[in-house]
């Protein structure tokens, strides 16, 4: 054979065994990203507290991958569970997604918010109403005060097009010595977000990528998604920014060189003196 049928059959061959890994292989390595944050200021409180990140569920039939997914939450035992959003695969209905959230426990109970996929659901309000059933806590432009052992902080929970206003309202309800906590869908709201100051914003929706190649694979993303904020941690001024590579994935279910994952965020908030 001539070395140029060599090289084609060994770019196949390269080809064929990436895309089986990517397919069969990678999306099952659930991975487990710890993160131990620091944020002090003049709050009214301090202590820690332990959540657990899950995004882009993405679920159609609930399978090997929610198992495991539930098992390691179990395992990590956190105070508190946020998700944010993307519960069910394109145009699926609600029930994987409910079994898999009826199977969560937290002290402080499990919140979370919808995200772009699920308002494709063939009935947006009965997904709402069975997530709600299973014992999810979705917010919509709302906040929750929420305390653990006399630590107390804000949850804020944004939907996908808030309006400024709407913003405005929560932050000005929120705060006054109290440390927040935002959950947004898409990156690419931190932009609106980040002038509020809050000292923690959790989202998804990028999933990394989900086929990341080397050196490159970030930009793609970036491009993709239409912001900086691809994937992993980011300190802008005094706020941490989080974005998932999620659980799921699109329709052509596979990651390559990214793998899914779960976030266990260790946070801990000082107090610094009035005087």
């Amino acid at each position: 054979m001539s070395l140029r049928i060599w090289i084609l059959i060994i770019f196949l061959t390269i080809f064929v065994l990436l895309y089986c890994y990517g397919r069969f292989v990678e999306p099952y390595q659930l991975a487990v990203t710890r993160l131990n944050l620091k944020t002090e200021g003049y709050f009214r409180s301090a202590g820690q507290i332990r959540a657990v990140l899950i995004s882009d569920l993405h679920i159609k039939d609930f399978g090997r991958i929610e198992e495991n997914v539930l098992q390691k939450v179990s395992d990590l035992k956190p105070d508190i569970i946020l998700i944010t959003g993307d519960f069910i695969q394109t145009e699926a209905a609600p029930e994987g997604a409910a079994k898999f959230v009826s199977r969560l426990t937290a002290p402080l109970g499990i919140w979370g918010i919808i995200g772009n996929i699920d308002t494709t659901a063939p009935d947006k309000n009965e997904l709402i109403a069975q997530l709600k059933a299973a014992g999810m806590n979705l917010l919509y432009n709302e906040l929750r005060r929420i305390e653990k052992d006399g630590l107390e902080f804000d949850l804020i929970g944004l939907s996908l097009n808030p309006e400024k206003e709407k913003i405005d309202a929560l932050f000005r309800k929120g705060g006054n010595g109290v440390p927040e906590i935002v959950l947004i869908h898409w990156p690419r709201l931190i932009g609106k977000v980040i002038s509020y100051q809050p000292q923690l914003i959790l989202c998804g929706h990028t999933h990394g990528g989900q086929i990341r190649l080397p050196l490159i694979g970030r930009y793609i993303t970036r491009f993709i998604s239409g912001t900086h904020y691809d994937m992993g941690l980011f300190k802008i001024f005094n706020t941490w920014a989080y974005v998932s590579r999620g659980i799921g994935m699109t329709s052509h279910p596979i990651r390559l060189f990214c793998p899914p994952e779960l976030t266990v965020i260790n946070l801990e908030v000082t107090q610094l003196p009035f005087n």
